[in-house]
């Protein structure tokens, strides 16, 4: 198995070149390359067809705008994330708290940090809103995006961002079938 750049590399082609042959933009190779997006399926399936090869997916990079980050390392103004739900706990202890409740609390602003954390555009009232909305809703929504560049209806590849806009809420993600960037308004 092959990464996407092996790939290119073992058929002197340039991304713009295998971009063409699979009929994405150059960007999306770039981004696939430097693990910024996920292969999907369809390309995956495209580039076996293309070329015969099994191609091996680049692990996603944990990007915070563009700069790489350690998980639960990142230091805050009174140390790092670690310390800062020791204290937390601490001051629940101190407060009175049982376990039970200090793990659960913990638990969760852990889950909304890392939530708030992700690509920086996710909005956590926009999410609390989307998780109050029936399954079928959100189905419909996540399964009805206009993708410019297959022309048509398509779905959002895994790890799309909800977020709060002008209209309502916002998803932004990838097209399942092209890996292009797609948006959809849900009002």
């Amino acid at each position: 198995m092959l990464t996407i750049k092996q790939l290119r590399i073992k058929y002197k082609l340039t991304q713009k070149e295998l971009a063409e042959r699979i009929g994405v933009s150059a960007t999306t190779i770039s981004m696939y390359e430097n693990g910024r997006w996920h292969l999907n399926q369809y390309l995956i399936d495209r580039i076996k067809v293309e070329f015969g090869e099994d191609i091996r997916p680049v692990k996603k990079k944990a990007t915070a705008r563009g700069k790489r980050k350690k998980k639960n390392t990142e230091n805050t103004a009174s140390g790092t994330v670690d310390e800062k739900y020791k204290k937390m706990a601490d001051q629940f202890r101190k407060d009175g708290a049982d376990e039970y409740t200090i793990d659960k609390f913990i638990s969760e602003e852990m889950k909304r940090d890392a939530f708030e954390k992700e690509r920086g555009t996710t909005d956590l009232v926009a999410y609390k809103e989307w998780q109050s909305w029936p399954e079928k809703r959100k189905w419909l929504y996540l399964n009805n995006a206009f993708c410019g560049n297959c022309r048509g209806a398509v779905s959002f590849a895994d790890g799309y961002n909800i977020r709060k806009g002008e209209w309502g809420i916002v998803v932004e993600g990838t097209c399942a079938k092209c890996g292009g960037m797609i948006r959809r308004v849900c009002d």
